[in-house]
């Protein structure tokens, strides 16, 4: 992955991310037929695997099965569906309870602090990613 130069233009900073996040998703249809994912920390890198997924058609092979940031569930909607440099996500993001539904798909949100005291292993998860 390209490394981001301090003085870098944000835009092209942003773009370097997203494409950096979608040679990522790509790896992982590589090396698996179906993999269940969850995302610890929902940042703007964590958003743009969001938008990667659902944008391309990808998450029918990758599942995103949850998400954990310590930021407010409702916030974090919002960030997803409007992002200042990539636009207007063009799927639905709702929040519900402790679920993050975008386009019929529920990903279950959690607040938590503490990595080990997150359920990854009780909801299948096959690989993190640390964004």
């Amino acid at each position: 992955m390209k490394v981001l130069k301090k003085n870098m233009p944000k835009r092209l900073a942003a773009q370097v991310i997203y494409r950096d996040a979608l040679y990522l998703v790509r790896i992982l249809i590589e090396c698996f037929m179906m993999v269940r994912v969850a995302i610890n920390g929902c940042g703007r890198i964590g958003r743009c695997i969001i938008r990667v997924l659902f944008e391309t058609g990808l998450n029918k092979n990758i599942c995103l099965v949850a998400v954990n940031d310590l930021a407010d569930l409702s916030l974090n909607c919002h960030l997803i569906k409007y992002d200042s440099t990539h636009g207007i996500f063009t799927k639905d993001v709702v929040s519900r309870a402790d679920r993050l539904t975008i386009d019929e798909t529920d990903v279950r949100y959690f607040n938590e602090s503490n990595p080990a005291a997150l359920p990854w292993g009780e909801l299948g998860i096959d690989v993190v990613l640390e964004c």
